[in-house]
């Protein structure tokens, strides 16, 4: 957990981790290191920080509101929980810990995923395609002269 004071609690069989604010490079380390993120919202237009977690490696679980779904696209549905409904919460963080060949599966399918629609080179060549496009097409429907 983080963003709260640093400690370790025994749940359990597991141990959590609470930890104080990270920079982006303590964040990211912290991703690559974890098998499951979890991000509970009641609001979210598209997640970074799911996206994030899906290409660092990790298994999400998050809350099926705004484009959380489309972020985590069809590969990563199972990892989807009705908003604020902790008990199904509690019971599929219990269930991806014991599950680790579903929690696996779940981590692959959604970073495969992230790498595919999210990374930053192909989003960049992604927009300067629609640019190309766009200024092709203005171009073809402007006499040479003529104010743009």
């Amino acid at each position: 957990v983080i963003g709260t004071p640093a400690e370790s609690r025994q749940i359990g069989s597991l141990t959590v981790h609470f930890s104080p604010r990270l920079s982006q490079d303590q964040f990211t380390q912290v991703l690559q290191a974890a098998d499951i993120y979890v991000h509970v919202s009641r609001e979210e237009a598209f997640s970074r920080a799911v996206a994030e977690a899906m290409a660092c490696g990790a298994a999400v679980l998050a809350s099926d509101v705004g484009g959380i779904c489309g972020v985590l696209g069809a590969e990563g549905q199972s990892g989807l929980v009705p908003p604020r409904d902790p008990d199904t919460l509690a019971a599929r963080i219990v269930e991806l810990c014991f599950a680790s060949d579903q929690r696996a599966a779940l981590a692959q399918a959604t970073t495969v995923r992230a790498n595919a629609c999210f990374d930053d080179r192909l989003m960049v060549r992604r927009y300067l395609g629609w640019l190309e496009e766009i200024c092709d097409g203005w171009f073809e429907d402007t006499p040479v002269g003529a104010p743009r």
